[in-house]
C-alpha cells in the first residue's frame, strides 16, 4: 500500500468518528504521509545523504603534480575549483603543507 491509498482509507474511516483522539490521530497520520510524499517527490533518502556528504569539503589526493578528487578519479592541474566538475564534491584546498 502506498501513501496515497493509505490517506484515502484513513479519510474514509474518519467519516464515522467525532472529534475524538482517534480522529486527531488520523489527521496527524495524514499530515505525516503527505510530508513523506513531498520528500519522495524531491529525491530518495540515499540521494539526499550522498548530496549532503558532498557538501563537506574533502582534501584532494596528491600524486606528483596532479591533484585528484577524493570522491571520483577526476584530476585537477591547479588548486582552483571549489567543487569537482565531475561529481560535485566540495574540495578543501586548505594550506598545502
Amino acid at each position: 500500500m502506498n501513501e496515497s491509498k493509505a490517506i484515502k482509507i484513513i479519510k474514509q474511516e474518519m467519516g464515522w468518528e467525532s472529534k475524538s483522539s482517534t480522529l486527531r490521530a488520523f489527521e496527524e497520520a495524514i499530515k505525516a504521509l503527505e510530508e513523506v510524499q513531498q520528500y519522495r517527490a524531491i529525491s530518495t533518502t540515499e540521494e539526499c545523504r550522498a548530496a549532503m556528504g558532498k557538501q563537506t569539503a574533502k582534501r584532494p589526493r596528491i600524486m606528483g603534480n596532479a591533484m585528484i578528487c577524493p570522491s571520483c578519479p577526476r584530476c585537477f592541474k591547479s588548486a582552483s575549483p571549489t567543487y569537482c566538475p565531475s561529481c560535485g564534491q566540495m574540495i578543501d584546498w586548505g594550506n598545502e603543507e
